[in-house]
């Protein structure tokens, strides 16, 4: 690769549009698949199964495809990734066009996307430092997130707008798309240098170790967890709450979703000014969004509270993320980071047949009761637990 402030610059560019639309082409996947399987007649249990298969083959292809990947060019593994993407929805596309839809063909296409969204999350990790100069990497990393926040908000936009006046196949042929033409994009990027990694098993063993050892970081990881999680189920419970409820179709969907992502960016923006604030009153913001939507149904009420529990989870993230990166050791941070990925893989699986039970016995709006009484529980054990947080902070 040439060192010139040119090549580098067009590289980056190229690295940076690949991500949009991959993120284009992997947030429609999973908005416009949930969207589908309730537009299909299918109710909480569906949608609560679909996630479960789904999750899982995501924890089984990061417990498997680690090796792999540190044998091959990352880039090409990520062209490999969009071509198995594009390949898949047109075989999807085909097979509704002759045959009757059932749920099964779904699961299959919902799988092969998680894998594929696995492996790309595992193979680009680095990748960007191929791409860069050491004076470039704040630039760079910025254009990236852009990129990438950017790339989810027309996702939404689209699984929600153009579902609606297209159809189905026409959605997913626009989403195989933008996967070739982010492979296309990375075609001969230079090779990132690989370092010699631990594998997954051992990684997760010396995490599983480590936290176990140190009950205050494992508390205030699971209190990072049952956070993020809130907003996982959040998706889990919106396609059936603008269906059922609300009596709408896919383009409001989309428009919450999009406005759920602007909030969150504004949160992740904000990031920095918004941690003058005490914890307390984000746990607080988020749980005030969600009251009230199991009380009144309205369009513009459920937009107004998304764009805000949006912002106000996102800079719940960023905070409780930058508490639990302060009180792990840097020799430790990527095996405990492993495991609450995967404590957090295991309770989404768990907790969406919780919540689809809870909406099966009662009403779809309830299910918001769930998601609240989770982010009380991560505000209970992070109050628990923060003198001796505070402890370990000051000791590192």
């Amino acid at each position: 690769m040439k060192q010139n402030g040119s090549s580098v610059s067009w590289n980056l560019i190229r690295f940076c549009l690949y991500n949009f639309l991959n993120y284009v082409g992997i947030n429609v996947c999973l908005v416009l698949f949930g969207w589908i399987v309730v537009d299909r007649g299918g109710n909480a249990t569906v949608i609560a199964a679909y996630t479960a298969v789904t999750v899982l083959v995501s924890v089984i292809t990061s417990a498997t495809v680690g090796p792999l990947i540190d044998k091959h060019n990352n880039f090409t593994v990520l062209r490999m990734v969009s071509l198995v993407e594009f390949v898949s929805l047109i075989t999807y596309i085909g097979y509704i066009s002759e045959f009757k839809f059932n749920f099964a063909i779904l699961f299959i296409l919902g799988s092969i996307s998680g894998a594929c969204i696995t492996i790309y999350n595992t193979a680009s990790r680095g990748t960007i430092t191929a791409v860069l100069r050491k004076d470039q990497l704040v630039l760079g990393n910025s254009m990236l997130e852009v990129c990438i926040q950017s790339g989810a908000i027309v996702a939404s936009l689209a699984s929600g707008f153009v579902y609606s006046a297209l159809g189905e196949r026409s959605m997913m042929a626009m989403t195989a798309i933008f996967f070739a033409m982010g492979g296309i994009l990375i075609f001969k990027l230079p090779m990132p240098v690989v370092q010699e990694k631990a594998t997954y098993l051992n990684s997760l063993i010396d995490g599983y170790k480590f936290v176990f050892k140190n009950k205050v970081i494992f508390i205030l990881g699971t209190t990072m967890v049952l956070s993020v999680l809130a907003t996982l189920l959040s998706n889990t419970i919106l396609p059936l709450y603008v269906n059922g409820p609300l009596h709408q179709n896919s383009t409001v969907f989309g428009l919450v979703d999009t406005m759920f992502g602007i909030g969150a960016v504004v949160g992740g923006v904000l990031g920095q000014h918004l941690a003058k604030k005490k914890l307390g009153f984000y746990y607080l913001l988020s749980c005030a969004c969600l009251f009230p939507l199991i009380m009144w149904k309205n369009i513009i009420l459920l937009v107004v509270l998304y764009v805000v529990f949006g912002a106000s989870n996102t800079a719940l993230k960023i905070l409780l993320n930058a508490k639990v990166m302060s009180t792990i050791p840097d020799a430790y941070y990527g095996q405990t980071m492993l495991f609450f990925n995967n404590l957090q893989s295991v309770l989404q699986i768990i907790m969406a047949f919780v919540l689809a039970r809870v909406i099966n016995i009662t009403t779809v709006p309830f299910g918001y009761t769930v998601l609240i009484l989770m982010i009380l529980l991560s505000y209970v054990l992070y109050r628990v637990n923060i003198k001796s947080v505070e402890v370990v902070l000051k000791s590192n």
